[in-house]
């Protein structure tokens, strides 16, 4: 799970930058801060473990036809919605768009934002709006630890996790 949360901050941020260059400064230092905290805390939490057990992971391949079409109906879902919303309510509302969408997938709301950084809506809202889409997908990561593990497992992963996002903030 922790692993997942950096390459998913990781990804964001390459997405984001991609799309708006201008969101480098913004981003960049938060993303990868909170990033090397979660791997600092995998990393003590694989080297601490002495059960060494391996579970099977039952992987699918993302570029299934299927699964594209999911994305991109997401995408499509989160850009109609964030500049309907912007338009009703301005920067307010593509905070409450970013909030929502970070529950399911960062990857569609990056884009949509990122697109509008600095023209429909300004880097800084942006910036917030990625960033807080991240922040909610982390918490819906440390839930999802939680049920699926035990109490000790989502102890261990939410604090890593409210320790990197904190740093994130910090920065």
């Amino acid at each position: 799970i922790l692993v997942a949360g950096v390459v998913m901050m990781l990804r964001a941020g390459a997405i984001a930058v991609a799309f708006n260059g201008a969101l480098f400064v913004p981003l960049i230092p938060a993303l990868s801060t909170a990033a090397t905290v979660l791997g600092i805390g995998a990393a003590i939490l694989w080297f601490r473990n002495v059960q060494q057990e391996t579970p099977e992971l039952q992987i699918s391949n993302p570029l299934e036809v299927g699964t594209a079409i999911k994305l991109a109906v997401l995408l499509a879902v989160v850009m109609l919605a964030a500049e309907l919303v912007r338009r009703m309510f301005g920067g307010v509302g593509i905070l409450v768009v970013a909030a929502l969408s970070g529950m399911a997938d960062v990857d569609a709301v990056t884009i949509s934002i990122a697109r509008m950084g600095g023209g429909d809506v300004d880097l800084n809202t942006a910036a917030r709006a990625i960033m807080i889409a991240i922040a909610i997908n982390t918490v819906s990561k440390v839930i999802i630890a939680s049920w699926i593990g035990n109490k000790k497992v989502g102890i261990l992963v939410g604090g890593i996790s409210a320790v990197a996002l904190a740093g994130g903030l910090v920065v």
